[in-house]
């Protein structure tokens, strides 16, 4: 969106939620597609903090890399950095076939995650919305 209407942080932010809750969909979906697969351990996805530390990284101390090898200190300085990641969940007991996924759970997570998409969707079009009105007036 930035080409656009310039640098639009909103509808950026927007877009890369948005892209996050899709890839968690799937994992959901893929989650409830392998409840009966012996040994299967459920998908997570990590994404919300690492936009939260981004959206507040004004108020913490960051480090500047300006070479390839730097490590990068504090929160990601551009939302380019912060990327959705996908972990393999240990931490929840198993069945006696080495599954973990949790039927009930995994319902209630799609349910919360498709209002989250909705919810940014209708943000992104009210945003959206005024663009087209301050052009058509």
């Amino acid at each position: 969106m930035s080409d656009l209407f310039g640098q639009n942080l909103t509808l950026d932010v927007l877009a890369k939620a948005m892209q996050a809750d899709a890839l968690n969909q799937k994992l959901i979906a893929n989650n409830i597609a392998n409840v009966d697969t012996p040994g299967y351990h459920r998908l997570t996805l990590s994404f919300k903090s690492q936009l939260r530390k981004f959206l507040n990284q004004t108020q913490e101390i960051k480090g500047v890399v300006d070479h390839p090898n730097d490590l990068p200190i504090g929160s990601p300085t551009s939302l380019k950095e912060v990327q959705p990641e996908v972990f393999v969940d240990n931490t929840t007991m198993m069945r006696p076939d080495g599954n973990n996924v949790d039927i009930d759970k995994e319902m209630a997570d799609l349910e919360q995650n498709s209002g989250d998409y909705q919810t940014l969707a209708r943000l992104a079009a009210m945003k959206l919305a005024i663009y087209r009105t301050a052009i058509t007036g």
